[in-house]
């Protein structure tokens, strides 16, 4: 009868100490800014996580910053607020985005530099095209251009479009939390390319047939 009652032991000592040094004064709110339309959108830009490769895009929309979760809203240390995250952005002399950091309240902040939008030439997405292998997944896939779009393809029937992001950047799919990059050579030829998620940070494949 008494186990079945029982309460948390952990619960019941924060009752306890709650009980004992409380009441605590509710959170302050953040010091939220408003800021001209102009002034926001030096914020909007494309971003490339250092670490994971992934992009991140900031837009400025309808009056609002916003990045894919939502509304970041400004606050009067320069900082943005965006639900329980705080964006720091560093913008250049020139007043445009380099760099942008997220405070995650944890261990971990990610880290982004700010990226150019990439267009490649037929040339740069042939320099994509092959067989490519992974001796530690053992896997293979295959990019196959066509109609000037590279395409991600992998047996049995699997064929996604690749979106150029930022330059040697492509995401797979739509809405895909897959990236694919490369690493060249300082003549410019491609050596191995890479495929990470926010998981799997780098998964690197080297061209079929290349020990």
């Amino acid at each position: 009868m008494c186990n079945s009652t029982s309460r948390n032991a952990g619960a019941l000592e924060r009752d306890i100490f709650n009980e004992i040094a409380g009441p605590f004064p509710a959170p302050t709110a953040p010091d939220v800014i408003e800021l001209k339309p102009e002034d926001l959108q030096k914020y909007a830009a494309l971003w490339r996580d250092e670490k994971t490769h992934m992009p991140m895009r900031t837009v400025f929309e309808n009056g609002f910053l916003r990045w894919e979760r939502g509304v970041l809203r400004p606050l009067r240390d320069g900082t943005f607020q965006g639900g329980s995250l705080r964006f720091s952005f560093k913008l250049g002399m020139d007043g445009k985005p380099i760099s942008a950091e997220i405070n995650t309240g944890g261990d971990a902040n990610p880290r982004f530099t700010a990226q150019a939008a990439w267009s490649p030439t037929p040339a740069e997405l042939q320099s994509f095209a092959g067989t490519w292998h992974s001796d530690e997944a053992d896997a293979s896939f295959t990019i196959v251009i066509d109609g000037g779009q590279a395409f991600f393809a992998q047996r049995p029937a699997t064929r996604q479009l690749l979106h150029p992001q930022y330059k040697d950047h492509f995401t797979v799919g739509q809405g895909s939390d897959q990236v694919i990059w490369v690493t060249r050579n300082p003549g410019g030829r491609i050596t191995k390319l890479h495929v990470g998620t926010p998981r799997m940070r780098d998964m690197p494949f080297d061209p079929a047939g290349m020990k």
